[in-house]
């Protein structure tokens, strides 16, 4: 599959939302099937990528493919709770990385064109690029290296908390999905007019979505990148966490559009339960399906101050 990143992308106009936007591509979800300790994603994540487990889960390792693990990618995370079968997003995660030569190394896996691709024991693609010089900073959200986390956990291999090597990379560059033939301008639109991206078609049938605010070249500090394919998997349930701007007020606008076209949605596996701005508020996020006709993503939308927060985001 060809893939598109941020680096390649032409200039965007910025132009003054009417609305918030999306700050932080914060994590995605994906179930992990039950397999004896140690469990082969897990070494996938964190033995061979070199990813640090988030200590609040760190507890589950021996019991993966049961309970719930996070492993941390500089802002970001990939949660991994249990489930049936394993899971994955239609498409690829790009990743960062600080120095792609020593990262190939680590992986076993050459460098073509710039990048090295892996696939998850599950079937999840990854394709990682080396950050441009001095855009490793741009994913540390006021400073912070939220790597560091595996430091409080205990030097044992049997933890798999502390490595030898620096984890190297730094964070989600983009997601990349696949949507139906002639769906991506409707995808792009939803983005717009719910919240307030700036989104645009950079080829036929190829669309990015900027989070994080765009810089002066034009790129942004994340994305969101959808190509139109005539052969898309059926929707696994799998999701993805994205934090809005604006604050509370920024986060209720975002609610109340997504409350007016009826996506808003309980997902009965996890505890929040919201329906209404009351619970949105207290909860400080929400849930949302349905992104439109034929094409289907669960998104867990959050705001700033939320519990879980790695990250200071505005």
């Amino acid at each position: 599959m060809t893939t598109t990143t941020p680096s390649n992308l032409p200039t965007i106009t910025l132009k003054p939302p009417g609305t918030p936007g999306l700050s932080l591509i914060e994590h995605v979800n994906l179930n992990v099937p039950p397999a004896p300790y140690p469990h082969p994603d897990l070494a996938f994540y964190n033995e061979r990528l070199g990813l640090p487990l988030d200590v609040r889960k760190s507890m589950n390792v021996k019991i993966m493919g049961s309970k719930t693990v996070w492993v941390n990618i500089g802002c970001s995370q990939i949660h991994l709770p249990a489930g049936p079968v394993g899971q994955k997003l239609r498409g690829t995660i790009g990743l960062r990385c600080l120095d792609l030569p020593g990262f190939s190394r680590r992986v076993d896996v050459p460098i073509t064109d710039g990048y090295v691709d892996l696939t998850s024991p599950s079937g999840q693609a990854f394709r990682v690029r080396e950050c441009d010089p001095g855009q490793d900073d741009l994913l540390n959200f006021r400073g912070n290296m939220w790597t560091a986390d595996s430091n409080l956990l205990p030097s044992s291999d049997e933890v798999h908390g502390r490595l030898e090597e620096d984890a190297n990379l730094v964070g989600i560059d983009y997601l990349e999905m696949l949507v139906p033939t002639g769906k991506v301008g409707g995808v792009l639109k939803f983005y717009e007019d719910v919240f307030g991206c700036h989104a645009r078609e950079i080829d036929v049938g190829v669309g990015v979505v900027s989070v994080g605010g765009v810089m002066d070249d034009g790129r942004s500090l994340q994305s969101l990148v959808f190509r139109e394919s005539g052969d898309v998997e059926e929707y696994d349930g799998h999701h993805i966490a994205v934090y809005v701007a604006g604050g509370e007020m920024g986060f209720k606008d975002v609610f109340e559009r997504c409350k007016q076209r009826g996506i808003v949605w309980v997902n009965e596996r996890f505890s929040d339960k919201v329906e209404d701005w009351e619970g949105a508020k207290e909860e400080k996020q929400f849930r949302l399906k349905n992104v439109v006709d034929g094409w289907t993503l669960e998104h867990e939308v959050r705001c700033k101050g939320h519990k879980d927060s790695r990250a200071e985001v505005d």
